[in-house]
């Protein structure tokens, strides 16, 4: 990865992680990408999910990781066999 998500995001994703209950919490982070709502394609396995990550600092590369995910070989391959526009792409990351 080439590119800083910023330092607001940066810091969103930390406040959001920080309000948490507990300190140090492990969470999931987790992609939701557009087109894995296709009817007529499997997109399992395409994008990243990264497990029991702690920590403020862990969580914001996690998400950066998981955005990045959606431009993969793998991703961008399978997307090309299968007709699917690579400029209507877009990916959500959740966690908890």
């Amino acid at each position: 990865m080439s590119r800083s998500i910023g330092d607001a995001m940066s810091a969103d994703i930390k406040a959001a992680y920080s309000k948490l209950d507990q300190e140090q919490i492990s969470v999931a982070v987790r992609s939701s990408a557009n087109a894995e709502d296709l009817p007529d394609f499997s997109f399992a396995g395409q994008q990243e999910t990264f497990l029991n990550v702690s920590g403020e600092e862990e969580v914001v590369v996690a998400v950066q990781k998981c955005w990045a995910s959606l431009w993969t070989a793998q991703a961008i391959s399978y997307r090309h066999q299968n007709g699917i526009d690579q400029g209507v792409v877009a990916m959500a990351v959740v966690g908890r």
